[in-house]
């Protein structure tokens, strides 16, 4: 399949530029970010581009981009297969959350030391050590009952106040901005996840192919718009003061 994909990349370079893009784009991205944040900007990309036949396959599980098939793929967090070109668009920081309910019955975290008192929505792709982004030193919360293999479950199950949650912006901003969640201990630091494309090296690249790539980086060339009223100043650089929704 590589042989006959980079045939067809070497057909359609040679073609004037003028040409209107055609033929089939596969493209694998996370459930949460696709439905939420990807999908309008590939439907924009569609409507330009009449000609083209585009598949979307939604999946936390990440997928051999070259086995199954896919042009392109959409990741988050540090990318572990040095086999494939990318290119980064953007990062966004996990909060955790809890919801003003949650926090009223088990009692308020003003400090590190209260996590453990406190339970703890897990992720089931991953141990809590693994994805705790505050050092050992900060502190965790205890595993709960409640574990989900993907971000908006794991959002339900916060907002029906079953224990804290730590996910993506892009999954909680809008329950952050109505006060149906509220972020704990916000100044604590800790590294962004970076949200980058990532690609099978084929040479030439296919002129869809890039021009895909370049519309969705210039989509989040930007602040993404979820982090708008929800980032605060304190996430890129010094201290800022807490707002209403911050615990």
């Amino acid at each position: 399949r590589p042989a006959l994909a980079e045939l067809v990349a070497a057909t359609e370079s040679a073609a004037a530029p003028q040409t209107a893009l055609r033929g089939r784009l596969a493209i694998a991205a996370p459930m949460s970010f696709g439905i939420r944040h990807l999908g309008p900007v590939i439907a924009d990309f569609a409507r330009a581009h009449p000609g083209l036949e585009i598949v979307l396959d939604y999946d936390d599980r990440q997928t051999d981009l070259a086995r199954a098939g896919f042009d392109l793929g959409l990741r988050i967090g540090h990318l572990k297969d040095s086999s494939l070109m990318a290119r980064r668009l953007c990062e966004d920081p996990r909060a955790l959350v809890a919801s003003p309910d949650y926090l009223a019955r088990q009692g308020e975290i003003r400090q590190p030391a209260d996590l453990a008192r406190h339970e703890v929505i897990g992720y089931l792709n991953a141990r809590l050590a693994e994805i705790w982004p505050f050092g050992a030193e900060t502190g965790a919360p205890r595993p709960g009952r409640i574990t989900a293999n993907n971000g908006e479950a794991m959002r339900d199950m916060a907002l029906g106040g079953l224990g804290l949650a730590l996910l993506p912006l892009f999954i909680v901003h809008d329950a952050l901005r109505d006060g149906r969640l509220v972020r704990v201990l916000p100044d604590l630091p800790q590294e962004p996840l970076p949200i980058s494309m990532v690609w099978p090296p084929i040479r030439p690249m296919p002129r869809k192919t890039r021009a895909l790539i370049d519309h969705v980086a210039g989509a989040f060339s930007e602040a993404p718009p979820w982090q708008a009223g929800v980032l605060r100043p304190a996430t890129a650089g010094g201290p800022a003061p807490r707002t209403p929704r911050d615990i």
